[in-house]
C-alpha cells in the first residue's frame, strides 16, 4: 500500500499530526511527502491549516511548525533530518504515532514495528543507559553521516540507519 493511498481524503489530518509530533519541517519536505497531490489540493490544504492555526510558515517560508513558539524550542536538525527519513521509508507505512523518547516517531508496517531515532548527544546518552529493546522493534537512526553510531550500542539485527544529507538525500544502510 502506498502513502498516497494510506492518507486517501485524511491528508489534512496527517498533515497537522506530522506537524504536532515533529514540530518543524521544511516547506518543500511536507511537499514532498505529499506530492501525490496536486499543487491546487495542496495550496487548499496548508491555507485551511493556516487560517484555523494548525501551521505556522516562518517569514521566509522554508519552515512550518504548529506555531511560532514550537518554531523556537524545536530541535530543528533532528526534526528536518528525521523527515526526510519519513520520506524515505513513506511507503512501508501504515500508521504512525509519536515516539517516545529517544524515537521522535514509532510507526508500523505489514513486518514490524520501527522507531526513528535522530542521532545527537543526548539521544546517545540516552541509547547508552536504556535496555536493550524488544528483538521485534526496529530501530532506524537518523543521521548525516555513518560513523555517528559507532559509539551506540546496536543489535546484529533490525538495527539501521538512514544517513540525511543537506539536500535531503537519504540512503538506508543495515548496521
Amino acid at each position: 500500500m502506498t502513502f498516497a493511498h494510506l492518507t486517501k481524503d485524511r491528508e489534512f489530518a496527517v498533515m497537522t499530526k506530522l506537524l504536532t509530533i515533529f514540530g518543524i519541517v521544511e516547506a518543500r519536505q511536507m511537499r514532498e511527502l505529499f506530492s501525490h497531490l496536486s499543487d491546487g489540493q495542496y495550496g487548499r490544504i496548508m491555507a485551511q491549516m493556516q487560517r484555523e492555526g494548525l501551521a505556522y510558515r516562518t517569514p521566509d517560508g522554508r519552515f512550518l511548525s504548529t506555531s511560532r513558539y514550537s518554531l523556537q524550542i524545536a530541535e530543528k536538525r533532528d526534526s528536518v533530518m528525521c523527515f526526510w527519513a519519513l520520506i524515505r521509508v513513506k511507503n512501508f507505512l501504515l500508521d504512525f504515532c509519536a515516539g517516545v523518547s529517544p524515537a521522535i516517531l514509532s510507526f508500523t508496517s505489514k513486518a514490524a514495528d520501527y522507531d526513528l531515532i535522530p542521532i545527537n548527544s543526548r539521544t546517545k546518552e540516552l541509547l547508552r543507559e536504556e535496555e536493550p529493546p524488544t528483538k521485534d522493534l526496529v530501530r532506524i537512526f537518523v543521521a548525516e553521516a555513518m560513523n555517528e553510531v559507532s559509539d551506540i550500542p546496536t543489535r546484529k539485527e533490525n538495527d539501521y540507519i538512514i544517513v540525511v544529507e543537506t539536500d535531503g538525500t537519504a540512503q538506508l544502510y543495515g548496521l
